[in-house]
């Protein structure tokens, strides 16, 4: 099972099964799945790939989403045992990317006086949607000294 295209209320889910059946998807905003909105999706075929997706309407924003799906087949096979996945909905308010690179470069790390990386608190407390860390390791040849001051190159 794969989800995807999340947002505007909505999201779909994908997923396949090894023999003609019926794609039952259920979702909630709770992992007990006491309220599951069930979404009965069509019946997968050779000809379909024995695959389906199926649409996901009425996702409420800022939320996270659990979702279950299943493959009902005919009697005498029974139903599949349920695929889980879960997601996050993205805010309404504000969409925050944040950006960082080359942590801990030429010569300089983490700072323990001040709360060690205190950038990296920052970014978590703004809760951004998508996090990119443009890092590389070539600093990794290069001991961090317990003490540095600022202009001194090693």
């Amino acid at each position: 099972m794969q989800v995807g295209d999340v947002g505007g209320g909505g999201a779909f889910v994908w997923a396949r099964c090894s023999e003609p059946a019926r794609l039952v998807v259920e979702w909630d905003t709770t992992e007990a799945f006491g309220r599951a909105r069930i979404v009965r999706g069509p019946v997968v075929t050779p000809d379909s790939g024995l695959a389906a997706t199926v649409k996901l309407d009425g996702v409420p924003d800022d939320q996270r989403v659990f979702v279950r799906a299943r493959f009902e087949r005919e009697a005498a096979s029974g139903t599949s045992a349920f695929a889980f996945a879960r997601f996050q909905t993205p805010r309404t308010d504000k969409f925050r990317i944040a950006w960082t690179g080359d942590t801990c470069g030429q010569g300089y790390g983490r700072n323990p006086d001040f709360g060690g990386l205190v950038g990296y608190k920052a970014m978590r407390e703004a809760a951004p949607a998508l996090w990119v860390h443009s890092g590389d390791m070539i600093y990794a040849d290069n001991p961090i000294l317990a003490e540095m001051k600022v202009g001194e190159r090693t």
